[in-house]
C-alpha cells in the first residue's frame, strides 16, 4: 500500500481543539478528516494551564481520526495566541566579504541569522521572521539582494516571539500524544492563509480576531506581518457582563448572547421591546432583547475602542491598510454585528470566511467552516513549507549531483 503523503494542522483555543488533516496531491490538498473537541479549562490566553486536559482532548481528536479510517497523522502544524506574544522591529548588517562582491544565498541567510542571534532573548522562541526591506551600500528600497553588489549589506526584519515555556508547554503535549509537533505557528499568520487573498495581502489588510478571552490585530502587507497585538478582552467579556447584570451564571448568558443578541444600531428596532423569560435556581426574571443588545453594544464598542487606540499607534496605517479590514470570530455571526462594525470603525470592513481557492475541499463544511478556520490555515501553510522542503532537498542533491560530477571530470581532463 502507497503511504498517504498527510498534512496536519491543530488549532488549540480556550475551549475546543480542532484538527484538519489532508492528503497532499500533485502540489494542492484533498481534506480527508475535520473535527473538533471541547477542552474545559485546559488553555488560557494560548496557554497550557491544564496539560492532561489538553491532551485528553487531543487524544479524543486522533481517535476519531482513526475511526474514519486516517491512522497517519504522526506530525501536525500547531498554533499558538496568546497575550505574550511579542513583534519588534530589528536592523542588522553585514559587511560582505570583498569590495564589490555578489551577494549570495548565503551573505542573506548569514544577516539573518544575525537578526536572531541579537534580538531573541533565552526565555524567548523565535515565531516568525519578515525581512521587510533590505539596504545595499545604504541605498534603501531593496526587496530582494540576491545578485547584486555590493560591500555592506543591512535588513530591517520584524520578529515575533512568544515565551519559552508556552511553546514547550504545547510542543510537550503534542509529544505527549504520540505526534510531532512540525512547527509553531501565530493563529493570525495561520488565518492569513485560510482566509485572505493574494491580492488583499498584497495591497495590505487589517485581521481582527475577536476571541474568547482576547481579541487579536493584525496588519499584513506584502506577505509580512508588518504589526500584531493582543488586547485583553474578547467574547466572554460580553458574556460575563450579560451574567453579572442578570445573575446567571456564564452558560446561560452565553446562550442568551447567541439566541437573542443583535446589534440595532438606531436602537429602534420593534424587537429590543420583546420579552425573554429567565429562569436560574427557582427565581424568575423578565428581560428585553433590548437589555441584552444594550450590554453587546456597550462592551464591542469598549472593545472596538481599544483596538482603534492600537491601530493609531501604527503611524503608516493609512498608507499600509488599502483592501480594509477582514473580522474573524464566533460573535460575527451575530445579527447586525457587520453593519455595526462599518459604522464604527469608519472603514471598510468584511466578515472573514474561508477563501475559495483553499485546497480541493472534498467534505463541504457549511456553515461550520468557521470552526475550522485556523486549521485549515495551518494545513495550507503546511503544505507549502512541506513543498519548500522538498524544493531546497533537491536544489541540494542536484549541487551535490553536479560538484561530484565535477571532481570526477577534474581527475580526467
Amino acid at each position: 500500500m502507497i503511504k498517504k503523503n498527510i498534512v496536519a494542522g491543530l488549532e488549540m483555543s480556550r475551549n475546543k481543539l480542532s484538527m484538519a488533516a489532508a492528503e497532499i496531491k500533485n502540489g494542492n490538498f484533498d481534506l480527508l478528516f475535520t473535527s473538533k473537541v471541547r477542552c474545559q479549562d485546559g488553555i488560557k490566553n494560548g496557554a497550557i494551564i491544564n496539560l492532561d486536559s489538553v491532551t485528553e482532548a487531543m487524544l479524543t481528536l486522533l481517535e476519531e481520526a482513526r475511526q474514519k479510517g486516517e491512522k497517519g497523522i504522526s506530525s501536525v502544524f500547531v498554533n499558538i495566541s496568546g497575550l505574550n506574544i511579542k513583534q519588534e522591529l530589528v536592523n542588522s548588517a553585514i559587511t560582505l566579504p570583498q569590495r564589490g562582491c555578489e551577494i549570495t544565498q548565503k551573505h542573506i541567510k548569514d544577516l539573518i541569522e544575525s537578526c536572531k542571534i541579537v534580538s531573541v532573548p533565552m526565555d524567548k522562541y523565535l515565531l516568525h521572521l519578515f525581512p521587510l526591506e533590505y539596504k545595499i551600500d545604504g541605498q534603501e528600497g531593496v526587496r530582494d539582494p540576491l545578485g547584486l553588489c555590493g560591500n555592506r549589506l543591512e535588513a530591517e526584519v520584524m520578529i515575533v516571539t512568544a515565551p519559552f515555556n508556552q511553546v514547550q508547554n504545547i510542543i510537550k503535549a503534542v509529544n505527549f500524544c504520540g505526534m510531532e509537533a512540525e512547527e509553531v505557528i501565530l493563529t493570525a499568520v495561520a488565518n492569513t492563509h485560510s482566509m485572505l487573498t493574494d491580492e488583499e495581502k498584497k495591497q495590505g489588510v487589517l485581521l481582527i480576531d475577536l476571541k474568547t478571552d482576547s481579541t487579536e490585530i493584525s496588519i499584513f502587507k506584502e506577505y509580512s506581518l508588518l504589526f500584531f497585538k493582543a488586547i485583553p478582552k474578547g467574547q466572554a467579556n460580553i458574556t460575563n457582563k450579560i451574567a453579572t447584570r442578570l445573575n446567571v451564571p456564564f452558560e446561560i448568558a452565553e446562550e442568551l448572547k447567541i439566541k437573542y443578541g443583535f446589534l440595532d444600531s438606531a436602537q429602534q428596532d420593534a424587537r429590543n421591546q420583546d420579552v425573554i423569560p429567565v429562569e436560574w435556581l427557582g427565581e424568575k426574571q423578565n428581560i428585553t432583547r433590548g437589555e441584552i443588545n444594550k450590554i453587546v453594544s456597550e462592551q464591542l464598542e469598549s472593545i472596538f475602542n481599544m483596538i482603534l487606540q492600537e491601530i493609531r499607534n501604527f503611524k503608516a496605517f493609512s498608507n499600509v491598510v488599502k483592501a480594509g479590514a477582514v473580522i474573524s470570530g464566533g460573535c460575527t455571526d451575530m445579527e447586525g454585528i457587520m453593519e455595526w462594525v462599518n459604522q464604527n470603525l469608519k472603514f471598510t470592513v468584511k466578515r472573514g470566511s474561508l477563501k475559495q481557492n483553499l485546497g480541493s475541499l472534498k467534505q463541504d463544511l457549511g456553515s461550520a467552516g468557521h470552526d475550522y478556520t485556523t486549521s485549515l490555515g495551518l494545513l495550507e501553510f503546511g503544505l507549502k513549507k512541506r513543498q519548500k522542503r522538498q524544493t531546497e532537498g533537491n536544489t541540494k542533491f542536484f549541487k551535490k549531483v553536479f560538484r561530484k560530477t565535477g571532481e570526477l571530470l577534474s581527475d580526467y581532463f
